[in-house]
């Protein structure tokens, strides 16, 4: 790791209070990782290339790249009404969801309430009974004419992708993606975690980190942001996105229209930005697209078409920008805010964020 690198990481860990960090670089097909720090301060490990982090909402990406091997095999349509796969999908606005397509799904267009992390438990029912609850989320804004960041519109996608597997959510990402990639520590919950190194997340309190309890995601939002991995299958990821589409072992997982298609800029999002297949893209430079602070996780992740180099984010959960030549990941253990920008934002939060379950 260059030594620039190593003092801006140092630097920010001091100053943002973070336990621990591994980066991770993949530049002209050559790799490069850096750990700095302990997996938790309760009950210290060094934190080193395999230590398993919570990856936010890099696990959006993680559920398009699965829609979108089904879209090869027929099974689903992006451009198919969500009722043909899910009859039962209501909203509050009738009209929006007989019309909402899988396409406003994955380009966040769909316009209704975005961030509901009600818990449905454990049980292989859990996106079921959180796609049924939806038909209480309102419509912010009309049906695919504007950009609102959806966690909602992604666990339909989880529903979606089990309706037509036949399996659960996490059997199917392992099924379709992460054997074929080689990620066999990467998982989805505690359960997946505990065998192996992995860092707890940590909150601030009277500016010293504290272990954050609970540790796990919802079941529900697993599909949103529930995937667990580490930065070097992050790295081995972020290579089959850089590629022509197939495995390490030379099976061929999508085509690279499809890929092409993942990185292609289909709706306008914000701050110049466009958003493509679950990830906001540029034309103009690369970008870390989406920095979450949700039921206490962060994650940025990017996808800029073309770009000779990607941004370094500094993020407190993962980060992960694919682009031709560059891709850097990172996880740390620092997983929320200050409590003065928890507080600030909870003055800002609508009487719906009831609705999160928290």
């Amino acid at each position: 790791m260059r030594p620039e690198l190593e003092d801006l990481v140092r630097e920010g860990m001091s100053r943002h209070h973070v336990p621990g960090v591994a980066i991770g670089i993949l530049h002209d097909g050559d790799e490069d990782i850096a750990a700095y720090g302990v997996t938790n301060l309760e009950h210290p490990l060094p934190v080193d290339a395999d230590t398993l982090f919570q990856i936010a909402s890099i696990t959006k990406t993680i559920t398009a790249t699965v829609v979108m091997r089904l879209v090869e095999r027929d099974a689903l349509d992006l451009d198919a009404p969500v009722r043909r796969y899910l009859p039962e999908f209501r909203l509050r606005d009738e009209d929006a969801a007989s019309r909402a397509t899988l396409r406003h799904l994955v380009t966040h267009t769909g316009g209704w309430l975005g961030d509901s992390f009600t818990d449905f438990a454990r049980g292989d029912d859990a996106l079921a009974r959180y796609v049924t609850a939806m038909a209480e989320l309102e419509q912010l804004t009309p049906l695919g004419e504007i950009w609102h960041y959806s966690n909602s519109g992604f666990a339909v996608l989880g529903r979606l992708i089990e309706v037509v597997t036949g399996k659960t959510y996490e059997a199917a990402v392992r099924e379709l993606l992460f054997l074929p990639l080689g990620m066999t520590k990467s998982g989805f919950n505690a359960d997946d975690a505990i065998t192996h190194r992995v860092a707890a997340g940590h909150v601030i309190v009277d500016e010293q980190p504290r272990v954050a309890r609970p540790w796990a995601f919802p079941r529900a939002a697993t599909p949103v942001g529930g995937v667990v991995s580490s930065v070097r299958e992050l790295l081995d990821y972020a290579r089959f996105h850089l590629g022509d589409g197939r495995a390490p072992n030379g099976a061929r997982l999508l085509s690279t229209g499809s890929l092409e298609l993942m990185r292609t800029r289909l709706a306008p999002a914000d701050n110049d930005r466009g958003v493509g297949l679950s990830s906001a893209c540029t034309r103009r430079k690369p970008s870390m697209s989406r920095s979450r602070r949700r039921a206490g996780r962060s994650s940025s992740a990017g996808t800029p078409p073309r770009s000779p180099t990607s941004s370094f984010a500094r993020g407190p959960t993962a980060t992960s920008s694919f682009a031709p030549r560059i891709t850097t990941c990172l996880g740390s253990s620092r997983l929320r805010p200050t409590r003065r920008r928890r507080r600030s934002r909870s003055s800002r939060r609508t009487a719906s964020s009831a609705s999160r379950g928290r």
